[in-house]
């Protein structure tokens, strides 16, 4: 009866540990996924400018042909995302971008 005991509560450890584990990375996934496609969004509406988070060591405001295609995905999230309030206001954020969009691939290195 010892063994089975202690074989149950080893038991009980590592599945409580997947869990937590488990939860953590839904933690990341869900800030990766969700939160910084959205702070990036709210960032090139207020600016018309490259998000800062995009900008691995390069000078404030150069745009590249790799920020034009993600500024393209996040205009497709946008699309398709049940997270926008409305479809006017769908329709708003999908104009700007693409104003923005076009001004990327006018400057875009």
């Amino acid at each position: 009866m010892g063994t089975l005991t202690l074989l149950a509560l080893v038991f009980a450890v590592l599945f409580g540990g997947i869990v937590v584990a488990a939860a953590v990375l839904m933690r990341f996934a869900l800030q990766r996924l969700v939160v910084d496609r959205h702070q990036a969004l709210e960032e090139i509406l207020a600016t018309g400018a490259v998000p800062a988070g995009w900008q691995a060591g390069r000078a404030r405001g150069q745009v590249t042909r790799q920020d034009v295609r993600r500024l393209e995905r996040l205009a497709r999230y946008v699309e398709r995302s049940s997270l926008v309030e409305s479809e006017a206001a769908r329709q708003e954020i999908a104009g700007r971008l693409a104003e923005v969009r076009s001004h990327w691939r006018e400057v875009a290195t």
